[in-house]
């Protein structure tokens, strides 16, 4: 027979991508407001950055060059009276807040590992509960 057999050589690939797909599009990251998808990898790094950072990172966001505030670009990205400092999350638990994007306290806790341990979590805790 040809090579690839009868779908073609991509028959696999194409599958895996149309079911991929179509997951993501039922799952709750699939409901982001397309004008928040351009910030995911300030999410990104905020849920990876360790909490002893002080929230600038040194360059690698993204700063309006009209900005006036000392490169702290955190206006419309923080809540009101709230810092930068990142989460420290592994690369598993990030994944994990980004597929099923939770909304309530007993879901972070089914995604992070040892939530209550961690002290640079206490306070987003505290807001949920």
């Amino acid at each position: 027979g040809a090579a690839g057999g009868r779908g073609g050589p991509f028959e696999n690939r194409d599958w895996i991508e149309s079911t991929v797909l179509h997951y993501l599009r039922s799952s709750p990251c699939g409901e982001i407001p397309e004008e928040n998808l351009a910030r995911m990898g300030e999410l990104v790094e905020r849920l990876r950055r360790d909490p002893s950072d002080n929230g600038y990172d040194g360059g690698t966001r993204e700063i309006a060059p009209d900005s006036n505030d000392g490169g702290n670009n955190d206006g419309d990205y923080t809540r009101a009276g709230h810092d930068n400092r990142g989460y420290g999350l592994t690369d598993a638990e990030t994944l994990q807040i980004l597929n099923h994007m939770p909304t309530s306290l007993v879901e972070v806790h089914l995604l992070i590992e040892d939530v209550d341990k961690r002290d640079n979590l206490k306070e987003e805790r505290d807001q949920l509960e």
